[in-house]
């Protein structure tokens, strides 16, 4: 099939002109994205007792102790438990038909979710800043280990990956063996007043909204942030 495959021309009666005015349809068809084959843990066959017994047995607590800073020990602390779940979950490799690579398990379940719910649910935002307290006037907040074992247990598992490659299955799955070493690591940031550098980046997706879907405006941001952040949060 031709590109254009018809051209038209007509004269302007409103003023003399020495050229025609063409018109044309153009005859484009979408081109297939091609297939983006990624490579995932398979969480549906992961042996998370093994995973478990691995983790409970890691010196965790041991080598956060060898840290000097929390970039240091989020490090080893994310280390550790990527080499356990790479030992004990299998991986698969699969291809998403003609979705585009930002186009992820995440993304799709907030789709599917608009489609089935309309808007999507919006968090409200509190200041959580005093205007005349002084900073020392606020307690410390002190996390324990029942605290982040409960918050693991409640996690949802259906969220995706995010950028600390750590999934929430995992989180709740191995809470009770995890919950020791987080509230080490989370107790360590409040004192220290700071947080690591990789818990500030963000992987954003865009997702439709509604109209026309070549315009970027069309589209609002979804920020997934570091899943271990918003246990402590």
């Amino acid at each position: 099939m031709s590109l254009i495959p018809e051209v038209h021309a007509f004269d302007l009666d409103c003023f003399p002109s020495d050229h025609a005015v063409l018109y044309y349809d153009l005859s484009i068809k979408k081109p297939q994205l091609p297939h983006e084959k990624r490579i995932v843990y398979n969480y549906k066959r992961a042996n998370f007792d093994q995973l478990i017994s691995e983790l409970v047995s890691a010196p965790l607590l041991d080598l956060l102790m060898q840290a000097s800073n929390v970039d240091e020990l989020w490090a080893l602390w994310q280390e550790s438990v990527n080499k356990a779940v790479e030992s004990c979950v299998p991986k698969i490799t699969f291809c998403n038909s003609n979705d585009p690579p930002w186009f992820d398990g995440q993304t799709r379940h907030l789709v599917n979710r608009k489609r089935v719910h309309g808007e999507l649910p919006k968090k409200e935002v509190v200041n959580a800043y005093g205007q005349s307290d002084p900073a020392p006037s606020i307690p410390v907040p002190h996390f324990s280990v029942d605290d982040v074992a409960s918050v693991l247990s409640h996690l949802d598992v259906s969220k995706a990956c995010t950028p600390d490659d750590i999934a929430p299955i995992v989180l709740k799955k191995c809470g009770l063996a995890l919950a020791p070493s987080l509230a080490v690591l989370f107790n360590t940031m409040l004192y220290t007043g700071s947080v690591p550098e990789n818990w500030k980046l963000a992987n954003v997706i865009p997702v439709f909204k509604k109209g026309d879907k070549q315009d970027a405006a069309n589209y609002r941001p979804i920020s997934l942030l570091c899943i271990v952040s918003k246990v402590m949060e």
